[in-house]
């Protein structure tokens, strides 16, 4: 076990099998991280600063205080179980997130719970992505910073919650978002989320296709936005 924030900061480094008590940070290019348990009540519990690095087969919990438990641009992330945080992740330029779970946000006061904030281009393929919390949302599209709010896909993932489920995006900048094969999930509330499936969607330059209700009286029926 690691006591205390860890930073990587060598390219090429590989970090695995190792339980880190403190803030992971990736400060370096084409760094792996396989097999890390991340927990701490940090800002960020992993900060990728470097460029493609690979996370997989990993653990991050935050607490409280925490801001997001992933954040960053230009990584892969494989098999990540993400829990404990206010967000989940905060994704832009280039991220990549498959086969994961996002689960269990933090209810601290003040907390404004979004599974994933993106800012393209990133991809969310694979993934189940539950906020039992009432407000805000499991995949909110948005221009993160001074990142265009283009080119999201969203595919094949399993979505449920938060107040609505899915925002679709600031109507003037949101381009080439596509949002395909996904469930919905009533597991926490009627509609997926608690006022709807999806708000502030807009049909011009963006794909909704595929989409369709998990359970519920309507399982196996499209979801339109």
């Amino acid at each position: 076990m690691h006591q205390g924030p860890l930073t990587v900061s060598t390219n090429g480094a590989v970090l695995e099998n190792v339980e880190v008590r403190g803030r992971l940070t990736i400060a370096a290019n084409d760094v792996t991280v396989r097999n890390v348990k991340v927990v701490t009540d940090d800002f960020w519990v992993v900060m990728v600063n470097g460029s493609r690095a690979l996370l997989t087969d990993s653990t991050f919990i935050g607490g409280d205080n925490s801001q997001a438990a992933l954040a960053g641009a230009g990584w892969v992330g494989r098999r990540l179980d993400l829990s404990g945080a206010g967000d989940g992740i905060k994704m832009h330029d280039g991220g990549e997130l498959y086969d994961s779970y996002i689960h269990d946000l933090s209810n601290a006061a003040g907390a404004h719970n979004d599974g994933i904030e993106a800012g393209g281009p990133v991809k969310i393929v694979h993934n189940t992505i539950l906020n039992r919390r009432s407000q805000t949302s499991c995949i909110m599209l948005s221009e993160y910073g001074a990142n265009p709010d283009t080119d999201v896909l969203i595919q094949n993932n399993l979505l449920g919650g938060a107040g609505f489920t899915v925002y679709g995006g600031a109507p003037d900048t949101a381009r080439g978002h596509e949002v395909r094969d996904n469930k919905f999930t009533t597991r926490f509330f009627p509609q997926s989320g608690y006022y709807g499936p999806v708000a502030y969607w807009s049909p011009a330059g963006n794909i909704w296709s595929g989409n369709v209700w998990a359970d519920g009286p309507l399982a196996g029926q499209t979801v339109n936005p």
